[in-house]
């Protein structure tokens, strides 16, 4: 009788795992479209450089960001959310390029707004 008990833990731990797991792999799969997972996961890299005050950590993620976001741009032609993130994150790498490491990590913060809203 003990191993009942044990057995309902054991797969109320595995479901456990698999809901997570399917949530993880549905954020990261952002519109169904690889460049928009891996636009926002840079995006998300290139703002906790910036809150860091890291330039060079934000340029690059945030580069990585827009050519990733611009490949998308090709799969979502006319998706508006996308254009603004595009958008952002030029304007990201614009304010980093000048100094100003504060508005480019606002201006990716936006990014990742627009990118989120990529459907």
């Amino acid at each position: 009788m003990k191993k009942m008990p044990n057995m309902r833990i054991a797969i109320s731990i595995f479901l456990s795992g698999v809901i997570g797991l399917g949530t993880v792999v549905t954020m990261a799969m952002a519109a169904g479209n690889k460049h928009v997972a891996e636009a926002l996961q840079h995006a998300k890299e290139a703002l906790s450089e910036g809150k860091q005050g890291h330039k060079d950590g934000l340029v690059k993620h945030a580069d990585a960001a827009l050519k990733h976001a611009t490949m998308a741009k090709k799969d979502l032609r006319g998706n508006s959310n996308l254009d603004q993130g595009i958008d952002r994150l030029e304007d990201t790498l614009l304010q980093t390029g000048q100094g100003n490491i504060q508005k480019g990590t606002e201006a990716v913060e936006m990014a990742i707004i627009h990118l989120a809203e990529v459907k």
